[in-house]
């Protein structure tokens, strides 16, 4: 399996600054990613009269859209995808990077922005490291680091996960 970054925190915490930053970082160095992001709301893709809405309009569960090296694909279940579901999906990849899915296993990235927001450290499972924007008083096991240290979280990810 592959090794799995997920990002968590509340909306406007900088999850996907920081995952932007992971990618372009990773990807420098040669490895192929993959991202996962997880959305709440509906999503569309598609155009209402377009040949791809067609199809899926008729009853297909799948539709790919294929155009020279870029390939979308649109799937429907009768149930939400698990994470696991769509990690299984993912075959062309060194390092997965995931925004999103709080309760999953998978070890995490907590990114808080507001005191409030402290009560994850606690109710969350998979922390690996916490990303702040004012200083914790909890002693933790995995290091705390602020937004502005990019180059040291990538550091500590590449050791980690026995990437360099």
């Amino acid at each position: 399996m592959i090794p799995i970054i997920q990002v968590v925190g509340y909306a406007n915490s900088g999850k996907t600054y920081l995952i932007t930053h992971l990618i372009r970082h990773f990807q420098k160095k040669g490895y192929r990613i993959a991202a996962i992001k997880h959305h709440s709301h509906p999503i569309s893709f598609d155009e209402e009269g377009k040949d791809t809405w067609k199809h899926r309009n008729a009853g297909a569960n799948q539709t790919l859209l294929v155009s020279g090296n870029r390939l979308i694909q649109w799937e429907e279940e009768d149930h939400d995808f698990t994470l696991e579901e769509v990690i299984s999906k993912i075959d062309k990849a060194d390092l997965l990077m995931i925004e999103g899915f709080k309760d999953s296993p998978h070890p995490k990235i907590l990114l808080l922005s507001k005191p409030e927001e402290r009560e994850l450290l606690m109710k969350l499972m998979g922390i690996m490291m916490v990303i702040s924007t004012f200083p914790l008083e909890e002693e933790l096991s995995y290091p705390v680091y602020r937004r502005d240290q990019m180059d040291e979280i990538a550091a500590h990810l590449e050791e980690k996960l026995g990437l360099k």
